[in-house]
């Protein structure tokens, strides 16, 4: 049986990721929650479901983290079992409890919702990142899996791939 709601938090370890998994425990009481890592983090003290990867190399000659959202999110994605997912960062607070209900009230099916973050990057048109993103789990399935990953040879930010 999958849960309505559920978050995948895709990223490194930082100092706040617990503090955020247990904020999220309590905002969304409901909701299934897998924390996608690589396999050199320490997650001895969380208490959700994990899933960790062998890290991806730093591509060169242009250097990105776009392998790591990719495989992050693919991994993450493959473990969480629910309808419709809130796919974030380990180094983000969600803090607005009613943010599902903003997508159910805001979204298509065949729509992901990007918040507008823009206190930190301008506003484009076609723009998606991957701070949050949240809709039906087999749309980002579909967004994430045919992604291919990135070769490094050429500069692009993570946002534009």
């Amino acid at each position: 049986m999958s849960n309505k709601l559920g978050i995948v938090l895709q990223g490194p370890i930082f100092e706040w990721t617990y503090d955020i998994i247990e904020e999220h425990k309590v905002n969304f009481p409901d909701c299934d929650i897998v924390l996608s890592t690589w396999d050199n983090e320490d997650v001895s003290s969380f208490s959700c479901k994990i899933v960790k990867t062998k890290q991806p190399k730093i591509s060169l000659p242009y250097n990105s983290n776009i392998n790591f959202q990719i495989i992050g999110a693919r991994e993450g994605l493959k473990k969480i079992n629910a309808d419709i997912i809130m796919k974030c960062r380990t180094d983000q607070f969600v803090h607005n409890s009613d943010i599902f209900q903003i997508y159910e009230k805001s979204c298509k099916a065949d729509q992901i919702m990007v918040p507008y973050e823009g206190l930190f990057i301008e506003k484009h048109d076609y723009f998606i990142s991957d701070m949050c993103q949240i809709a039906k789990h087999d749309l980002l399935n579909e967004y994430w899996n045919p992604m291919p990953e990135f070769d490094g040879s050429y500069a692009i930010s993570p946002e534009v791939y």
